[in-house]
């Protein structure tokens, strides 16, 4: 199978007149394979015109091959379908699955205010939608860190033949997700210097413990 096609592949076009092509793109694995997601080709077209009458003293018209040939160039790309992720009414401003809460909410507080210890976990929710902005069924698999977990999976699909998550074109479901913080691990972290933990101070003076897992 050719990775191109031009249709229709011959025609009669008459003066003054305009006749529209149409060029389909059939990429194959032995073409992707050999010039990979980019694909570049060309049409070449052989024009020949109505001999005009046979007068004496006139030059005959080349015709065919025989004329130098109308070419066009094209390429053709393959993108990824991509799902999109979007936090519900996140507190953050970059576009990434960050969960945010107070940093009180570590540390156990007696009743005057004191500080006694801190806990040794603390749950926190976020909603996410997630959306098929493709015009085809697409199956996807959810990878996520061992803090994060979906709570209720109901709303999205689930194929048991390919044991993939899947979404109709244009589909959009939500998703409540946990986030389980371990004390022991986060401050292991920050002590490590590791990017996924940020602590922030906001306008009126709170500090907040910010978690971030950039999506892939």
């Amino acid at each position: 199978t050719n990775t191109f096609s031009v249709t229709p592949t011959q025609s009669v076009i008459p003066g003054n007149g305009n006749l529209t092509f149409e060029f389909a793109f059939y990429p194959t694995p032995e073409s992707l394979s050999q010039f990979g997601e980019n694909i570049f080709g060309h049409a070449t077209a052989y024009m020949s015109l109505d001999f005009p009458p046979e007068l004496e003293g006139n030059v005959k018209r080349l015709q065919g091959r025989g004329v130098e040939p109308l070419r066009v160039d094209f390429n053709a790309g393959i993108t990824h379908p991509k799902i999109e992720i979007t936090p519900v009414n996140s507190q953050l401003e970059e576009e990434v699955l960050g969960f945010v809460f107070p940093a009180s909410k570590l540390m156990k507080i007696n009743s005057l205010g004191q500080f006694l210890a801190f806990k040794p976990s603390f749950q926190t929710f976020q909603q996410v939608t997630i959306q098929n902005p493709t015009k085809q069924k697409l199956n996807f698999g959810i990878i996520l860190p061992s803090q994060i977990k979906i709570v209720d999976s109901s709303q999205l699909p689930f194929d048991n033949s390919t044991n993939l998550h899947t979404l109709k074109q244009n589909q959009l479901v939500t998703l409540k997700l946990s986030f389980t913080l371990e004390t022991k691990q986060m401050t292991s972290s920050i002590q490590n210097n590791q990017q996924d933990w940020h602590l922030q101070t906001n306008k009126d003076g709170h500090k907040y413990l910010i978690y971030k897992q950039a999506p892939n």
